[in-house]
């Protein structure tokens, strides 16, 4: 029996001004520095829902361990091929395994020692839910963030932005088209 999915998500801009880390940009990936330079100056959560059950993150620094893989997992198992997201962080430390199974998506939780005890019954445990509701629910979550990137970002980011679109768009062919690349 498939359980419901979705992704609820919010964030809001704080006093902080400066990035702690600005002096090791240098050494940063593009994505990496984007969300820094976001998080400088925002805080926010983001939650998986399976069914009733609610897995909480916080942006920073769970979104930021994954951000860069998400849009080749998501290809990935749009696909048909097995994939994970690995939320590494310290206090986190859950591995999702994504098994795409015809329409089907199995996820096993897999948990960490430095997890936090909110992850920690998970362990063991799998869900099976739509593989397109978990494409959906991704990728509005992912274009929302974007279109908040881009206001808080410089335009020498704004090639970045658009690829990662792309890469979105790419795992949303099979439905309704958007085109905000006229919003970047």
């Amino acid at each position: 029996m498939t359980e419901t999915f979705s992704i609820t998500y919010h964030w809001r801009e704080t006093n902080h001004v400066d990035n702690p880390y600005q002096e090791h940009e240098d050494d940063w990936t593009t994505a990496f520095r984007v969300l820094q330079r976001f998080f400088a100056s925002h805080e926010g959560r983001f939650s998986l829902w399976f069914g009733e059950r609610e897995i909480p993150f916080s942006l920073d620094p769970d979104l930021l361990t994954i951000f860069e893989e998400l849009p080749d997992v998501l290809l990935s198992i749009k696909n048909g091929e097995e994939a994970c997201l690995d939320f590494f962080e310290q206090g986190t430390d859950l591995v999702l395994t994504l098994q795409p199974v015809e329409s089907k998506l199995k996820i096993r939780f897999h948990v960490g020692s430095s997890a936090a005890d909110v992850y920690k019954e998970l362990e063991g445990s799998s869900s099976l839910i739509c593989l397109g509701v978990f494409l959906r629910e991704w990728t509005k979550f992912l274009r929302d963030l974007l279109l908040a990137l881009k206001e808080d970002n410089p335009d020498e980011n704004r090639e970045f932005l658009l690829d990662f679109l792309m890469k979105l768009d790419q795992v949303a062919e099979h439905e309704t088209s958007h085109d905000d690349s006229n919003r970047f």
